[in-house]
């Protein structure tokens, strides 16, 4: 959803014929909003290859330490390579976070990861963007224990598909549970998502991600 595609979207709703967005749920009570600044660039999303193993993870990763329990996406910041950008959704009066979401056109780059630590998570909630020219979004979660001589040995893996198409530009949310008899991923020490975009029909090759909210 290029930023000049959202002109009809803004007239739409001037004219009363867009679909009243789902609106936003506040976040539990007693989280903390990280600042809306960039992270710095260490910390921030890279290149990945669409692995669907990790069996490794690098000890030296700078991993973004997760202490609040809301991470805004547009904290990342403009990342041309990887085909990221920070993009105002005041227009949508769907109460966006911040009023800003990470735009994703994935047909820069159709995957990426990002490496975090988030002690005592037992959830994670994802509150995304749908629109009539956005794909579907695959959220793969890696779960990392580290072990006494310094390295990272893979405890789990979790998975969550996101269908980013909808008839009008509005928030949805998706959700990956840590708590589990048999994925091993609660108590992790380190964290890598990997987002892999698939483009379900011709056109939709766009994603939004608004935050990431802990639940500890």
């Amino acid at each position: 959803m290029p930023r000049y595609a959202l002109l009809p979207s803004v007239l739409a709703i001037f004219l009363g014929t867009m679909a009243s967005p789902v609106p936003a749920a506040e976040a539990p009570a007693g989280t903390v909003t990280m600042a809306p600044t960039v992270i710095e660039g260490k910390f921030r999303p890279r290149s990945s290859g669409d692995t669907a193993v990790v069996s490794a993870f690098d000890p030296a990763a700078a991993l973004y330490a997760m202490t609040h329990t809301v991470f805004e996406g547009e904290a990342w910041g403009e990342i041309p390579e990887l085909g990221l950008s920070v993009q105002d959704m005041t227009p949508f009066a769907g109460k966006w976070s911040g009023n800003k979401q990470i735009f994703w056109n994935a047909s820069v780059k159709p995957v990426f990861q990002w490496d975090f630590a988030a002690p005592k998570a037992k959830s994670l909630t994802f509150d995304m963007t749908a629109a009539p020219d956005y794909g579907t979004i695959t959220i793969r979660l890696f779960c990392f224990r580290k072990t006494p001589y310094g390295t990272y040995m893979l405890k789990g893996t979790l998975q969550r598909i996101y269908d980013g198409y909808a008839t009008s530009v509005r928030r949805k949310t998706t959700a990956i549970t840590l708590l589990g008899a048999y994925n091993n991923c609660y108590g992790s020490d380190a964290y890598r998502l990997i987002f892999s975009f698939t483009a379900t029909a011709p056109g939709r090759r766009y994603g939004g991600i608004d935050r990431i909210v802990v639940t500890k």
